[in-house]
C-alpha cells in the first residue's frame, strides 16, 4: 500500500471506513443489507486488511447497533462477521474482544458515562450478544478452547455478561417481548456450548474462578452445566465441587438479592447434585438467616423450587432448619419483605411433605409461635393466618396437615376481636374445613372427631351476641359459608353421613338466622351478611327440616326484600357482603324466580357501587353469568329493560374495572338465537358499543356459535320491528343525543351487514313507505308552525283575532304570525273567563290544530325513520349498500327531496348528511366530483348548503361536473352505483331546463360569434351522458325507469336533441328486451300522450322491443293507431307501428278501452282528439 493507504488499484480502507460509517447509518434496511452483503463482503474477501483495518471494521458496524434490531439487518451483518471471521480468525476474536468490552457497561439496563457508550435497549443488548457468541464460535473452532488465552477467557465472560443483561431479573411480571428475547438469546448460548462440548470444562473454569467470580457469571454458569450435561456430563461432575462453592459464594452469602434468572438456570446443576443439596447449602442458608434475611429469604425460595419437591423430598431436611427459624423469627420482623418472603417460603414448605408424619410436623411447627401467642402485634397474627390459608396438603398426607392447623386456629377464635385479623383467621378456617369435608368415606370418619370440634364451635360463633358481629359474620361468610359452597360446586352429596350428622346443623342455624332477618332486614344488628349466607346454603343445599321454598317466598316477595331491596344492598360494601347476596340472587334465580327487581342488586353491584374491586365487580359478574347458563331466556326477560334503563344513566362508576359491554357478555353467556334477538337493541346501546372492528352483537353471536346470517332469517320479523319501533320516537326528539335512536340506527346498520340485501330490501321498502313527498308538499308554514308550538297552547287565538280582525291592517304573513304569537303571550298573563260563543272558538281551533300537529308530526317522523334507515344501510355495509343504490337515491330524491322546503324544515341537516353519506358508496365516480355532484343536486331542489358551495352559480358548477362527467364516462362508463347517483342532478338538469340559459335573440344561429347557449350545453351533455351507459340497459341495477322518463323529457323539450336522444331511447330499450317491467312500460305507454308526434313516434319504436301480451289493451298504443300525423312524420309511420304493436301482442278492442281514452280527449295533439 501506498502512504495514503491505498494499494495498487486504489482502494484505501481507511477511507473506505470513513465512507461507510455514513453510509450505513443512513441507508434504508434494503440498501444497507445489498451493502453489507454485497459490496463490504466483497472488499473482505477480496481486499487485504491489516489487524488495525479489521478492528476499524468491526468498530464501525459496532457503533451501527442500533440500526440492526430487524432480523434482515442482523442476518447481513453476520453475514460480514462470518466473512471476516472465516479470512483472520485470530485478529476477528481479538477486534470483537476489544470492541464489546468498550460497550460493556451499556450491556445492563442502567445508566453510564462511558465514553464509548451505545443506548442500552435489550435488543441491542441482544445483537450484541449474538456477536459475541459468533466471534467465541469462530475463535473456539480455530484456536481452541484454553482457559489461559486472554482473548478467549474475555470473550467468555463477555458472553456472560451480557446473557446476564438480557435475563428477566424478577420472577413476577416479566414482560412477553423480554421473555421471547431471553429465550433466544439461551438458544445461542446452548448452540455454542453444542457445537464445542470440549470447551465445556474451559467455560466452566473461567466462570467459576475467584479472580472473576460475580454474579454476572451465573446466568451463563447455568446454561454451560444445563447443556453440559447433554454432551460433556463428565467435565461437569469434575467440576461439581467448585460450582457449589460459586453457588454458596456468590448467589447465597450475596449481600443483596441475586436476579431470578441467575437462580433458576442453575435448575440442571439442582438436579444432578440431588440429596447432596441438604450438605452443600444448609449450613449457608441458616447462617444468612440470621445475617441477611431480606437477601437470602427469596433466593432460598428459588433454589427450592428449582430443586423441586418431586425430586428431593425437602420436609426431613427443612422443617428443622428452616420452618422453626421463618415460623419464629423471620414472621415477627419489621421489615414487611421479610415477612412476606419468609410466608411464602413457609407456605412452600408446608406443602412439601410427602408423608403423613411430616405433614403433621409441618403443620404443628407454623401453628406452635401462634398458639403460644409469640406473635403480639396484629400484622404478623394477619400473616400467619394468610400463610396458614395457603398451605395446603401435600401429595400423599392427605388431611393431616389441615387437621392439625384447623384444630390449633380454633383455638384462637376467641381472642381475635379486630377486623383484619379475625377476617384472615376465619378465612383460614374455612379453607382448612374445606378440606376436611372433601375427603372421602375413610379418611372422613378418621378426621369425623375434628370436624365435630368444628361444628361445635361454629354453632357457639353464630349465636355471638350483637357487639361481636364481626366475628359473628366472619363465622358464617368465611368459616362455614365458603367451604360449604365451594362443596356444593364440587357435586356435594346431600344424602352422605357428613350431611346428616355434622353440616346439617350448621345450614338448619342458618336457614333460622335468614327467616328472621326477612321479616325486617334492617333491624339485623351487623348488617345481613349472615342472613344472606343462610339463604344461599339453604337455596343451594336444600337442608332437611327447613321449607326452602317458603324461605325463598319471604326473602323475595313484598317491598323490603332481604335480596331486592335496595335499602338493603346499597349497604352492602365489603367483598363478603356483595359476594353472598349475589348468591342469594343466584339461588331464588335458580329456584324459578322472576322477579324483575332481581336485576337491581346484581346491576348495582357490577356497575354502581361506590369503592368498587375487581372481585366484587368480577362476583357479580359471573353471578349473571351463572344465572343466563341456567335460564337465558327467563333472565334477559328479567335484566333486559333495566339494562338498557341504567346504560342510559351513565357510564358505570369503574368503566376500567367493568363495562357495559362486560354486564352484556355475562348476561348472554348461556344465549341462544332467541335470546340474541330479543337482546340485539340493547346490545347496540351507545354505551355498549365497541369502539371499533366487530360489533358488541356479532361478537356474542359467534361466541354463542349462531350463525349471523341463519339469525336474520329466523328472526327477521321481529329485528326489523324492533328498529321501527325504536325510530318512531317524537319528532321534536333529537336524535344525536337519544340512545334508542342510536342503538336503532347501529342496529338496523348490523342487520344490513349480517342479513345482505335481504335485510336492506326489507328496511328501505319501509323507508320508502314511511316517507310521503304527497304528504311533505301538502304541509303548509302555518302547519309547521302550530306543529312547533306547545300542545297546551294554539298558536293562534281566536278570540283576540275576532275582536282585533276588523281593524287590523293588511301585513305579511310572517308580521302577522309574530303579532298573534304575541298576543296569545299577552293574554296568557291576563286570563279572563271566556263566554260561551268564545269558548266554543277556543275548542274548535284546538281540534283544527290538533289535526294540524297530528298531520305534521305523522309526516316529519316517517321522514326522520327513511333517512335513518338509509344512514344505517350505508353503515352497515358499502358494498350492499352499493348494490342497492337505486332504492337508496328513489327513497332520499323521489321521495325526501321532492317533499321541498317541507322536507329541509323537517329534517333539518338529515337529507344533506344521508346524501352525503351515499357518496361513499357511488362506486365507479371520481372522487372529486362525489361532493359537487350532492351539493349541485341539493342546490337545483332548493336545499340550503354550506355557504362555500354557494359562491360559484349553479350555472357554472352544473357545467363544470357535467363536462367532466362527459368526459370520464365516454372513456370508461360509470358502474351502476355511481350512474344511479349522478342522474338525480341530470333529471333536475332537465327539469330547470338547463341552468344560465340565454334569451334566444341573444343565440343566433347564423352567427359564429354569437355566445353559446349553457344550458342547451347542459342538456346535450345530459343525452351524451345517458348514451354512454345506454347499452347497460340489461342490468335492472340501473336507473332504467328514470332514464327514459328523462329522455322523453329532453326529446320534447328540445328538438335539437330529437335524434340523439332517440338513438339513446332505441338502444335502452333493445337491451331491456326481456328484462323490462311494467315500470319501464309505463314510461313508455305515457310517452305516446306527448303532444310532439316526433316524440311519440321515438315511444312506439322503443315499445317494439317490450313484451306486451300481458295487456289486454292499450289506449296510447289504440289512440295513436288513428293519428294524422304532421309534415316531418307522415301518418304512416306513427300509425303503422301503433297497429303493428296492437296485433303483434294480441289485443282487442274492449269496453274498458272507453273508459281509458277519455283523459286523451284534453290531449294538445289534435290528431289524439280526433
Amino acid at each position: 500500500m501506498s502512504e495514503t493507504g491505498a494499494d495498487d488499484n486504489g482502494f484505501s480502507w481507511k477511507m473506505y471506513l470513513e465512507s461507510l460509517a455514513l453510509r450505513v447509518g443512513t441507508s434504508s434496511v434494503k440498501q444497507r443489507c445489498e451493502l453489507l452483503e454485497t459490496e463490504v463482503i466483497g472488499h473482505v474477501v477480496g481486499q487485504e486488511a491489516s489487524d488495525k483495518e479489521v478492528l476499524g471494521l468491526v468498530v464501525v458496524l459496532k457503533k451501527t447497533i442500533p440500526l440492526y434490531v430487524d432480523r434482515v439487518s442482523r442476518a447481513a451483518v453476520h453475514k460480514v462477521l462470518a466473512s471476516i471471521g472465516a479470512q483472520r480468525p485470530q485478529t476477528f476474536g481479538r477486534a470483537m474482544a476489544v470492541v464489546l468490552d468498550g460497550a460493556m457497561e451499556t450491556a445492563q439496563p442502567r445508566k453510564t458515562t462511558h465514553p464509548d457508550a451505545i443506548p442500552s435497549t435489550q435488543a441491542s443488548r441482544f445483537v450484541m450478544l449474538t456477536w459475541a457468541t459468533q466471534a467465541l464460535d469462530v475463535y473456539t473452532r480455530e484456536q481452541g478452547s484454553d482457559a489461559s488465552d486472554a482473548v478467549w477467557k474475555r470473550l467468555v465472560l463477555l458472553t456472560a455478561r451480557l446473557l446476564w443483561g438480557i435475563a428477566p431479573a424478577h420472577a413476577q411480571n416479566i414482560d412477553r417481548k423480554a421473555m421471547s428475547m431471553s429465550r433466544s438469546a439461551h438458544r445461542e448460548v446452548w448452540r455454542v456450548v453444542r457445537a464445542h462440548p470440549e470447551a465445556v470444562g474451559s467455560m466452566l473454569d473461567v466462570l467459576t474462578a475467584k479472580a472473576d467470580e460475580s454474579e454476572t457469571n451465573a446466568v451463563l454458569l447455568g446454561n454451560v452445566v444445563s447443556a453440559g450435561v447433554r454432551v460433556a456430563k463428565a467435565a461437569v461432575v469434575e467440576r461439581k465441587t467448585v460450582i457449589a462453592d460459586f453457588i454458596d459464594r456468590v448467589l447465597i452469602s450475596a449481600k443483596a438479592t441475586p436476579s431470578y434468572s441467575s437462580v433458576r438456570d442453575m435448575q440442571a446443576f439442582l438436579e444432578l447434585i440431588g440429596s447432596e443439596f441438604d450438605q452443600t447449602f444448609r449450613p449457608t442458608i441458616s447462617r444468612m438467616l440470621v445475617r441477611s434475611p431480606e437477601a437470602v429469604l427469596p433466593t432460598c425460595l428459588w433454589l427450592l423450587q428449582a430443586v423441586g419437591r418431586d425430586n428431593i423430598d425437602l420436609a426431613p431436611m427443612y422443617l428443622e432448619a428452616l420452618a422453626e427459624p421463618l415460623a419464629g423469627t423471620q414472621l415477627r420482623s419489621a421489615n414487611e419483605s421479610v415477612r412476606r418472603a419468609a410466608a411464602q417460603l413457609l407456605a412452600y414448605l408446608g406443602d412439601t411433605p410427602k408423608t403423613q408424619e411430616d405433614a403433621e410436623r409441618a403443620a404443628d411447627i407454623i401453628t406452635r409461635p401462634l398458639t403460644l401467642g409469640r406473635y403480639t402485634q396484629t400484622e404478623q397474627r394477619t400473616a400467619a393466618y394468610n400463610l396458614l390459608s395457603s398451605v395446603r396438603a401435600g401429595p400423599g398426607n392427605g388431611w393431616a396437615s389441615s387437621a392439625v392447623i384447623l384444630t390449633a386456629l380454633l383455638k384462637m377464635t376467641g381472642k381475635e376481636t379486630q377486623e383484619a385479623p379475625v377476617n384472615a383467621l376465619f378465612a383460614a378456617i374455612g379453607a382448612h374445613f374445606g378440606v376436611l369435608i372433601g375427603q372421602q368415606n375413610v379418611e372422613r370418619a378418621e378426621c369425623a372427631a375434628v370436624i365435630k370440634t368444628f361444628v361445635e364451635a361454629a354453632q357457639k360463633g353464630l349465636a355471638l351476641p350483637d357487639r361481636s358481629a364481626v366475628v359473628r359474620q366472619a363465622w358464617a361468610a368465611d368459616a362455614i359459608g365458603e367451604p360449604l359452597w365451594a362443596w356444593a360446586d364440587a357435586g356435594a352429596d346431600s344424602e352422605s353421613p357428613l350431611v346428616r350428622d355434622y353440616v346439617q346443623p350448621l345450614l338448619v342455624t342458618l336457614a333460622a338466622i335468614a327467616e328472621k332477618a326477612t321479616a325486617a332486614p334492617l333491624a339485623v344488628g351487623g348488617g345481613t351478611l349472615g342472613a344472606h349466607v343462610g339463604l344461599a346454603l339453604a337455596l343451594r343445599l336444600r337442608p332437611s327440616g327447613v321449607d326452602v321454598d317458603a324461605l325463598a317466598k319471604h326473602a323475595a316477595n313484598g317491598d323490603k326484600s332481604l335480596v331486592m331491596w335496595d335499602k338493603v344492598f346499597h349497604k352492602c360494601s365489603r367483598r363478603a357482603e356483595c359476594v353472598w347476596l349475589l348468591r342469594c340472587a343466584e339461588a331464588l334465580f335458580a329456584s324459578g324466580c322472576s322477579d324483575k327487581r332481581l336485576a337491581d342488586p346484581v346491576l348495582w353491584i357490577a356497575c354502581r357501587m361506590p369503592g368498587a374491586t375487581l372481585e366484587t365487580v368480577r362476583a357479580a359478574i359471573d353471578a349473571l353469568a351463572t344465572m343466563s347458563r341456567t335460564d337465558a331466556t327467563r333472565l334477559w326477560r328479567i335484566v333486559g329493560e333495566t339494562l338498557f334503563t341504567e346504560m342510559d344513566r351513565s357510564a358505570p362508576v369503574a368503566p376500567t374495572l367493568c363495562t357495559w359491554a362486560d354486564v352484556l357478555h355475562a348476561a348472554l353467556t348461556g344465549a341462544g338465537a332467541a335470546e340474541l334477538a330479543a337482546a340485539a337493541l340493547t346490545c347496540h346501546h351507545p354505551q355498549a358499543l365497541h369502539v371499533g372492528g366487530t360489533s358488541l352483537w356479532i361478537s356474542l353471536m359467534q361466541r354463542a356459535g349462531v350463525d349471523p346470517a341463519e339469525l336474520w332469517h329466523a328472526h327477521s320479523y321481529e329485528l326489523e320491528q324492533a328498529v321501527m319501533q325504536a325510530l318512531d320516537t317524537d319528532a321534536s326528539t333529537n336524535t344525536s343525543t337519544s340512545t334508542t335512536w342510536r342503538a336503532a340506527e347501529a342496529l338496523a346498520a348490523d342487520l344490513v351487514l349480517v342479513g345482505g340485501n335481504g335485510a336492506a330490501q326489507r328496511l328501505l321498502d319501509q323507508a320508502h313507505t314511511d316517507i310521503d313527498p304527497e304528504a311533505l308538499r301538502a304541509i303548509c308554514a302555518e302547519d309547521i308552525a302550530v306543529w312547533r308550538t306547545p300542545a297546551d297552547q294554539l298558536f293562534f287565538d281566536p278570540v283576540a283575532a275576532s275582536a282585533s280582525d276588523a281593524r287590523r291592517p293588511p301585513k305579511g304573513d310572517d308580521a302577522w304570525v309574530e303579532e298573534v304569537q304575541r298576543a296569545v303571550a299577552l293574554r296568557k298573563n291576563t286570563p279572563r273567563k271566556l263566554s260561551p260563543a268564545e269558548q266554543l272558538l277556543v275548542t274548535r281551533r284546538r281540534e283544527v290544530e290538533s289535526a294540524m300537529r297530528q298531520r305534521v308530526e305523522q309526516a316529519a317522523r316517517g321522514l326522520r325513520r327513511g333517512l335513518a334507515i338509509v344512514r344505517a344501510a350505508v353503515a352497515g355495509s358499502a358494498s350492499v349498500a352499493a348494490a342497492n343504490m337505486l332504492t337508496l337515491m328513489r327513497v332520499v330524491v323521489d321521495r325526501a327531496v321532492r317533499g321541498g322546503s317541507t322536507s329541509a324544515t323537517l329534517a333539518g341537516d338529515a337529507i344533506v348528511d344521508a346524501l352525503m353519506e351515499l357518496v361513499t358508496c357511488a362506486d365507479g365516480l371520481d372522487p372529486v366530483l362525489r361532493a359537487p355532484v350532492a351539493m349541485g343536486l341539493l342546490r337545483a331542489r332548493g336545499f340550503a348548503v354550506p355557504a362555500a358551495w354557494e359562491q360559484e352559480p349553479m350555472a357554472a358548477l352544473a357545467s363544470r361536473v357535467l363536462y367532466r362527467l362527459r368526459a370520464g364516462c365516454e372513456r370508461t362508463p360509470l358502474a351502476a352505483a355511481g350512474f344511479n347517483f349522478v342522474l338525480p342532478l341530470m333529471q333536475a338538469t332537465a327539469d330547470a331546463g338547463g341552468w344560465g340559459g340565454l334569451a334566444a335573440s341573444r343565440v343566433a344561429a347564423d352567427d359564429e360569434y354569437a355566445p353559446t347557449d349553457p344550458a342547451a350545453e347542459q342538456l346535450a351533455l345530459v343525452v351524451d351522458i345517458l348514451g354512454f351507459h345506454a347499452h347497460f340497459g340489461f342490468d335492472e341495477a340501473m336507473p332504467r325507469r328514470e332514464m327514459l322518463q328523462l329522455l322523453i323529457q329532453l326529446m320534447a323539450m328540445r328538438p335539437t336533441l330529437l335524434a340523439a336522444s332517440r338513438a339513446c331511447l332505441e338502444q335502452l330499450a333493445s337491451e331491456m328486451e326481456g328484462s323490462d317491467g311494467p315500470a319501464e312500460r309505463a314510461v313508455l305507454d305515457g310517452g305516446l300522450a306527448q303532444a310532439d308526434s316526433a316524440v311519440r313516434g321515438a315511444c312506439l319504436a322503443a315499445l317494439d322491443f317490450a313484451d306486451m301480451t300481458d295487456a289486454p289493451f292499450s289506449a296510447a298504443v289504440w289512440v295513436n293507431m288513428g293519428g294524422r300525423g304532421t309534415e316531418s312524420v307522415p301518418l304512416e309511420e306513427n300509425g303503422e307501428l301503433a297497429a303493428t304493436l296492437w296485433e303483434d301482442n294480441g289485443m282487442e278492442v274492449q269496453p274498458a278501452l272507453i273508459t281509458a281514452v277519455v283523459p286523451f280527449l284534453r290531449s294538445e295533439a289534435s290528431e289524439l282528439r280526433t
